[in-house]
C-alpha cells in the first residue's frame, strides 16, 4: 500500500510533467507574443483597480472607526487577483484541472490593508511590479521588451502547474479579482 503523502507527490510530479512537456514542445510565434503582451496589460490594469478600491475601502473604514463606535477594535482587508478555476486545459483530467487550479490558488496576488493602511506582502506579485518579468520562460529572446506582470511569472514560471500552451487559452476575463473584509475584535482586550 502506498502512503498518502507519496501517492500526493507523485501526483504532483505527474502535473509537472504535463507542463514540462507541454513547454518543451511550445514554440512563440508574433500572435503567442501579442496574446501575452495583452494579457499582462490587463493584469496591470485589474491589480491597479484592486488598490484603488482596497485603499478606499480602508480610508472609508478608517474614518467610520475614528467616527463611531462599531464594536471592532480593527478591520481587515484583502483584495485578491486570481485566475478563473474551469480553464480549458489540454491533456488533463478534471481531477487534474483541480489540482493545478488548487496548487496554483497560492500564488494569487493580493494587496491588504487595516487601521494602519496599505500593505503589501513582500513575496507578492503587487509588491514587485515595478520590474519585468521577461525572464526564464518569458525570456527575452522570445517576448523581446513585452511586460510581463510578476503575477504572470509566479503562475506560468514559479508554480509549474500552467503550461505556456495553458496560456494560450486563457483570457483577459480568465482573471478576477475579489475583496474581502473582516472585522476583528481581541479577545484579551
Amino acid at each position: 500500500m502506498i502512503d498518502d503523502a507519496i501517492y500526493e507527490y507523485l501526483k504532483d510530479c505527474l502535473l509537472f510533467d504535463r507542463c514540462l512537456n507541454l513547454n518543451h514542445s511550445f514554440e512563440w510565434t508574433t500572435e503567442k507574443v501579442e496574446h501575452v503582451k495583452k494579457l499582462g496589460v490587463a493584469i496591470v490594469e485589474k491589480e491597479d483597480l484592486l488598490i484603488k478600491k482596497v485603499k478606499k475601502l480602508a480610508e472609508d473604514y478608517n474614518k467610520l472607526f475614528k467616527e463611531t463606535d462599531t464594536g471592532f477594535e480593527d478591520f481587515y482587508i484583502e483584495g485578491c487577483l486570481r485566475l478563473k478555476q474551469n480553464i480549458k486545459l489540454p491533456f488533463a483530467s478534471l481531477e487534474d484541472k483541480m489540482r493545478i487550479w488548487y496548487k496554483t490558488f497560492w500564488e494569487d496576488s493580493s494587496v491588504c490593508a487595516n487601521t494602519d493602511g496599505l500593505f503589501r506582502d513582500t513575496d507578492d506579485g503587487l509588491f514587485l511590479r515595478d520590474k519585468n518579468w521577461n525572464i526564464e520562460r518569458f525570456d527575452k529572446k522570445y517576448v523581446g521588451d513585452t511586460a510581463i506582470p510578476y503575477f504572470l511569472h509566479r503562475i506560468f514560471v514559479d508554480a509549474d502547474t500552467y503550461s505556456l500552451e495553458d496560456l494560450m487559452r486563457i483570457s483577459p476575463d480568465d482573471f478576477i479579482t475579489d475583496i474581502v473584509v473582516i472585522f476583528r475584535n481581541y479577545p484579551d482586550h
